[in-house]
């Protein structure tokens, strides 16, 4: 492979497919480009690193592993061996593949991934199939079935150079950069002049610096964060201009509806609340928060209710719009919040700032799930 800024990025599939490059996640500077422009130009001869082990044995559970639920003609199991796969099922296969590919092409994921294992199931002993398929689900940010499904690609054939590439984006999107790390040094030793995994590798080698610096200098002892900030706070910090005509807490200090509703009102025409505003929700969250554990059973009372949101990603006039749906929480009606509240969006602070005045204003009412955009790592 060789990296050129002219050429277009090549098809993350093989050289008879009709589909453009874009199953790679959503992350800067991640797409491979290529000259051979074909999943297909890769060759058996080496191992596979033994140094790597994926933080999934590489046999995940896959939804149709005994050929069933898609396309399983009876319930017939998949081919143990490669000689018991006909030429009629290589050629079905092949065939199923072209228009998973073309599926994929049309942003179709959900559709192109059953296509994907259907031809799986003419065929499991084709790696193409299972690297496309682990393209699909880093679309789909299903990033341990993506480790899965390319380590299995890179069993049947160690010399697939997209397969690592494609297992190192997954385990970079899951925080596991030293895996990652295995897998771009085995591209870069497969090909060397591999520029984007070269950048990736690169890149890969100052994040692990700064996570080892950052834990070198960590104190257990060292005063959290929190209390830091709250100190700050009583010391006169991030005081409110006088000329600030936007909400502001009772009193007391403590949130009211009115409060909340009026914050949702001020982000609406595009404004923003003052730095301690800010601070003095962030704490009132955390120290709801705190009060939870990590996972939580609750009981909804006879005659009260609870909604489902999901997936906000920064979407406000979208958020309100659900909240229009579902009602917003209050002491008889609780709101899940479903993860993937921020990124994407050009309204992400002001989201999440609304959902923390609400888990602090009732936090037996609202939950809030942390969803894999809820990191540092996914918003710097």
């Amino acid at each position: 492979m060789t990296a050129s800024t002219d050429a277009p990025p090549p098809s993350l599939f093989s050289s008879d497919s009709d589909s453009p490059t874009a199953a790679l996640p959503a992350l800067k500077d991640l797409t491979m480009r290529d000259a051979s422009d074909s999943d297909d130009s890769s060759s058996v001869g080496s191992s596979a690193s033994s140094e790597y082990v994926a933080p999934l044995s590489g046999h995940a559970p896959d939804p149709s592993i005994d050929g069933t639920s898609v396309d399983g003609e009876g319930g017939a199991l998949r081919a143990e061996r490669p000689e018991d796969v006909s030429d009629e099922e290589k050629a079905a296969a092949l065939k199923i593949k072209s228009e998973a590919n073309a599926l994929f092409s049309a942003s179709k994921y959900g559709p192109s991934l059953d296509l994907y294992t259907a031809s799986l199931n003419k065929n499991p002993f084709d790696p193409v199939v299972w690297s496309n398929r682990a393209a699909v689900r880093l679309k789909l940010e299903e990033h341990g079935l993506a480790i899965a499904d390319a380590t299995r690609a890179i069993e049947l054939d160690p010399r697939f150079v997209k397969a690592y590439y494609r297992r190192a984006l997954a385990n970079l999107a899951i925080m596991k950069p030293k895996a990652a790390l295995v897998d771009f040094r085995k591209v870069l030793q497969l090909e060397p002049k591999n520029g984007p995994a070269k950048a990736q590798l690169d890149a890969t080698q100052k994040l692990l610096r700064r996570l080892q610096f950052e834990a070198a200098i960590s104190s257990k002892d060292e005063v959290p964060t929190s209390e830091k900030i709250k100190q700050q706070l009583a010391d006169g910090a991030s005081p409110i201009e006088n000329d600030y005509a936007g909400p502001r807490l009772a009193e007391d200090g403590k949130p009211t509806k009115d409060f909340v509703e009026d914050v949702i009102e001020w982000f609406k025409e595009g404004k923003v609340i003052p730095r301690r505003l800010a601070w003095q929700i962030v704490l009132g969250a955390y120290e709801a928060l705190l009060n939870e554990s990590s996972m939580n059973e609750t009981t909804i009372p006879e005659g009260q209710t609870i909604d489902v949101i999901g997936d906000t990603h920064g979407q406000y006039y979208d958020f309100m719009h659900l909240l229009s749906l579902t009602d917003k929480p209050s002491e008889t009606h609780s709101l899940l919040f479903n993860g993937d509240f921020v990124d994407r969006g050009s309204w992400s602070t002001e989201i999440v700032l609304i959902l923390f005045a609400y888990k602090w204003l009732y936090p037996r009412n609202v939950f809030l799930n942390r969803g894999n955009h809820e990191t540092a790592d996914m918003n710097k």
